[in-house]
């Protein structure tokens, strides 16, 4: 397969303040964990949502005014080897999940590249597809893997009580396990469009000699 660009999505992007109810679900748990571990309590007047929101807009670098502004950035400095230690999952975020599906989709096109000029019988049918059929499922793929996450970590922003697939929840743990999700999650898609894709597996080592 000759090389091209990675398949891309231009999506719009989410606006902030739906990036902030995106993030406050995930990391209002792992904040409070955080701050109880270490033996912080908060003032009476001050709630976790408060000073989780006021984190978020200091590091998401978004000039949306808050209340008790210079209060809760002192208390954020109080604590701000606690903060450090407990990041926000932006990876969770649109916009980063697209950036990652665009490289797990390169990836998948360098796989397919190198098992193509290796003459590799596994990548027989994607000679009969040809780069161009290739890069159009792969785009595709993007695409919807893409609309689904966006459309279950949005709903999930809105409405709170919103039920989330349990390999979500568990993925959102860590980056690594939520790149993993979205590799998952990608693969099945392109094996739904296309059967020369059923030769992808989680590590593809088979498809060259155990590598």
């Amino acid at each position: 397969m000759g090389e091209g660009a990675p398949a891309q999505v231009n999506h719009r992007r989410v606006a902030p303040e739906m990036e902030l109810q995106i993030l406050l679900p995930w990391y209002i748990p792992r904040l409070s964990s955080a701050l109880e571990e270490g033996g912080l309590v908060l003032p009476a007047d001050v709630n976790i949502m408060d000073l989780a929101r006021a984190i978020l807009l200091n590091l998401l670098r978004h000039d949306a005014p808050f209340p008790q502004r210079k209060r809760l950035e002192a208390l954020i400095n109080e604590a701000i080897e606690l903060v450090y230690n407990c990041p926000p999952p932006f990876y969770l975020l649109p916009r980063n999940a697209k950036t990652e599906l665009n490289l797990l989709a390169d990836e998948v096109r360098q796989i397919i590249s190198a098992g193509v000029r290796s003459k590799n019988p596994a990548f027989g049918r994607f000679k009969v597809l040809g780069p161009a059929k290739t890069q159009q499922a792969l785009s595709r793929a993007v695409s919807t893997t893409y609309l689904e996450y966006e459309q279950a970590i949005t709903s999930k922003a809105k409405d709170p009580t919103a039920s989330i697939s349990d390999r979500l929840s568990e993925a959102s743990r860590s980056f690594k396990g939520f790149r993993a999700y979205l590799k998952e999650n990608l693969y099945a898609t392109l094996k739904r469009d296309d059967i020369a894709f059923s030769t992808l597996t989680d590590n593809n080592s088979h498809l060259f000699g155990g590598r």
